[in-house]
């Protein structure tokens, strides 16, 4: 089964980090996921170095193949491409 990630925006931190975190890469790989693309944008994440000037990464963590890129101009590949897409519906701004 394959996986892509997107971020659906130029930076979404926490997304990105939940994603390659071991408790979720163990929960996709019980289902049976044994790829995934992560769309990652401008996001901070322990291996954002590894596509800083917007090249395209390939790691196998907890056993699974991970593909990791900015941004690319055009997503309709990698959504027919997957098994599962994983998005956000919005992130809440709290203003004080």
């Amino acid at each position: 089964m394959h996986a892509f990630v997107t971020i659906g925006s130029t930076r979404f931190d926490l997304l990105v980090k939940e994603i390659l975190s071991v408790r979720t890469l163990e929960a996709l790989k019980s289902r049976g996921c044994t790829t995934l693309t992560v769309q990652c944008g401008n996001s901070a994440f322990e291996q954002a170095s590894l596509i800083a000037k917007g090249e395209t990464t390939k790691l196998s963590v907890e056993g699974i193949q991970v593909e990791l890129w900015k941004f690319k101009p055009a997503l309709t590949k990698e959504y027919e491409k997957a098994d599962l897409v994983i998005s956000h519906a919005g992130q809440k701004n709290k203003t004080i």
